[in-house]
């Protein structure tokens, strides 16, 4: 033994002790490593309901855009109210739009104007004095669709409520294609809601820029 030892280089002399607490320590890493490089598969992303909210609306939104757009394409002759509106376009000179109306209609002035000016500049057309009411549906969808997303973003069950609650009456579908005001009422109806509670407090609670204030309720100005 004493012959064998000494034949041995100084780094290979090991006691029973160092041997001992080397396999210990190899068996220790052998059990972090089977521990820690465990693959596992993959899990499936499900989408949140705040995602899940978002494609609701989004898709509701473009199905109903659609489906008044289709509405608004078939150009169809005028109703009794719409053609004494449009005899009022064409009987009356823009200046006199502030007077009694032909046949006693009620519009918004200002928006009869806003037709007027559209009407000199694309002609006379079915299609053309049907116009700005249809963008106006878009837009007052639009605000109404954002809104849901801001008060319920977590509650996809009220969105595809609000949802219905649109859809449902044929009526508005229907004002988004002939010429009446109520598409712009909507969306002027709908603005003040879509505004943070912090735009109240700095212009009616903290006095800060209160034009934006006044801006905002002079847009009834050109709505009933």
């Amino acid at each position: 033994v004493r012959a064998w030892r000494s034949q041995l280089t100084p780094a290979q002399h090991v006691t029973p002790i160092e041997t001992a607490s080397s396999a210990r320590a190899t068996r220790q890493r052998r059990f972090r490593r089977a521990h820690t490089t465990v693959n596992l598969p993959p899990m499936t992303s499900i989408p949140s309901t705040s995602r899940i909210s978002l494609a609701l609306a989004a898709t509701a939104f473009f199905v109903l855009v659609a489906v008044g757009t289709h509405q608004f394409t078939k150009d169809g002759s005028f109703w009794l109210d719409e053609a004494s509106l449009a005899l009022s376009l064409l009987q009356l000179a823009p200046g006199e739009s502030f007077g009694p109306l032909v046949g006693g209609q009620s519009f918004p002035r200002l928006y009869l104007l806003a037709v007027h000016a559209l009407v000199a500049l694309l002609g006379y057309e079915t299609w053309v004095v049907r116009l700005l009411p249809h963008l106006f549906f878009i837009a007052a969808t639009f605000a109404w669709f954002r809104l849901l997303t801001e008060r319920f973003r977590n509650e996809p069950l009220w969105i595809v409520l609000g949802a219905l609650l649109l859809s449902i009456p044929a009526t508005w579908l229907f004002y988004g294609a002939i010429f009446k005001a109520y598409s712009l009422d909507v969306f002027v109806s709908t603005l003040p809601f879509l505004l943070r509670d912090d735009f109240y407090d700095d212009t009616l609670a903290r006095g800060r820029r209160p034009w934006r204030l006044v801006a905002l309720t002079s847009l009834g100005i050109i709505s009933y």
